[in-house]
């Protein structure tokens, strides 16, 4: 692990913050840093009642221990030592084209500049990415119906510390979490938001949904797994308080995978028992087909895996190397998987990982949040501190019987 931890900072920054190293000065400091989070997020957390106990298998003291300690309250990302990373874009009235020609896996990349430059956290879309939902640090929820060429400001939302959404299929349905606020849902295409106070106020992380956001699943760094199968209105505690991450759904909402920074995690059953998979890697995004039978996860400062077993072993691509990850995404079949790193590029793959290219059409940002059509014709990777970017498949036509240009 890289001596340097950074985290997704909770006021309006245009970048990470370096917070602090290992060394041995710093112990004093790191002690008091532990005890004040401790006291404010573990605290409140590990008094609520309202959990299930379940079954977790291949758990086990230390690793709850290591679990608790290692993040200090909030999911410390690690920073790899790559130098300055690239000027933030700036603003402009139109979208940009990464260049003249198209990207080596014969997409395009639009920088679409009307989404303003934002602390972007999150984003989401529907089957076709037509309708697009993305949620930056301290702003209000905002939404594209044309594939990211405009964008629309949610006043209907609260300003909030939104880290991420999910969608439904047909992009009607929307969830978005926020630290320190209910989680929040929408069942008109973010015009209107309601805040769910049964979820309470948490220190909520990520949210995945199935195809129609009626199950709905949350991770609370330093708190629980929540499940909804009421599109959100009412939540159960699920698992136990861990340095929860990221989590992803199947298409059912029965098979979800979900990482903490020291393992991955799995269930086959909505989330009501949870089974430990690959670990001490220092986990980060996680993406699944839409049966939830191929997964694909980023260890941050390691390599991109992949699974084809609902998560039972997975397989390194050491071809992408050992990379800042912090997102990945695929599509219904995971046949287009995408990769994006902190601070470096996006990779896609288009044959189930046998191959990976670089996107360097989109050039090389703080990718923060990506995600993918069902077919893998449309991705969108949003940047932490500019715009949000998309790309399109050029998918040349199909010539008639007997035309021979």
């Amino acid at each position: 692990m890289s001596k340097w931890f950074v985290r997704k900072t909770r006021t309006r920054s245009l970048s990470r913050l370096s917070f602090f190293s290992t060394s041995g000065n710093s112990q004093p400091f790191l002690a008091a840093i532990f005890l004040t989070v401790a006291t404010i997020v573990l605290g409140p957390t590990c008094a609520r009642a309202d959990v299930d106990d379940v079954k977790l298998v291949g758990d086990d003291q230390a690793d709850r221990a290591a679990s608790g300690l290692r993040l200090f309250g909030r999911p410390w990302v690690v920073k790899r030592d790559r130098g300055d990373v690239a000027p933030v874009s700036p603003a402009a009235p139109q979208a940009v084209l990464g260049s003249n020609i198209l990207g080596p896996t014969g997409r395009s990349w639009m920088q679409q500049t009307t989404s303003g430059v934002r602390a972007w956290n999150g984003i989401a879309c529907d089957a076709t990415c037509t309708t697009l939902v993305a949620v930056a640090t301290s702003e209000l929820v905002y939404t594209s119906t044309d594939s990211g060429a405009t964008w629309t400001e949610q006043t209907g939302s609260l300003f909030a510390g939104y880290q991420g959404v999910a969608s439904s299929s047909d992009g009607t349905k929307l969830v978005a979490v926020a630290l320190d606020l209910y989680i929040q849902t929408s069942d008109d295409s973010a015009v209107t938001w309601t805040g769910q106070p049964a979820s309470a106020a948490g220190t909520w992380w990520w949210v995945a949904c199935d195809l129609t956001c009626t199950h709905v699943a949350a991770v609370e760094t330093f708190g629980y797994i929540y499940t909804s199968t009421d599109s959100g209105v009412s939540w159960t505690g699920r698992a136990e308080p861990r340095s929860w991450l990221r989590i992803a759904s199947s298409s059912d909402g029965t098979k979800l995978a979900a990482t903490d920074f020291d393992r991955i995690w799995t269930s086959d059953d909505s989330g009501v028992t949870w089974i430990a998979r690959d670990s001490d890697r220092g986990w980060i995004g996680i993406a699944s087909s839409a049966d939830g039978t191929r997964l694909i996860a980023a260890a941050n400062g390691g390599f991109v895996y992949l699974s084809i077993d609902s998560g039972v072993s997975w397989t390194a691509q050491p071809a992408l190397g050992a990379r800042n990850w912090q997102d990945v995404a695929c599509d219904s079949t995971c046949t287009t998987m995408m990769a994006a790193e902190y601070g470096g590029n996006i990779y896609v793959s288009d044959d189930s990982g046998s191959s990976w290219v670089a996107q360097s059409q989109a050039g090389s940002h703080e990718w923060n949040a990506i995600a993918t059509s069902a077919d893998g014709t449309k991705l969108v990777a949003a940047e932490f501190g500019s715009t949000v970017w998309t790309s399109i498949l050029k998918v040349a036509p199909l010539k008639h019987r007997g035309d021979r240009r």
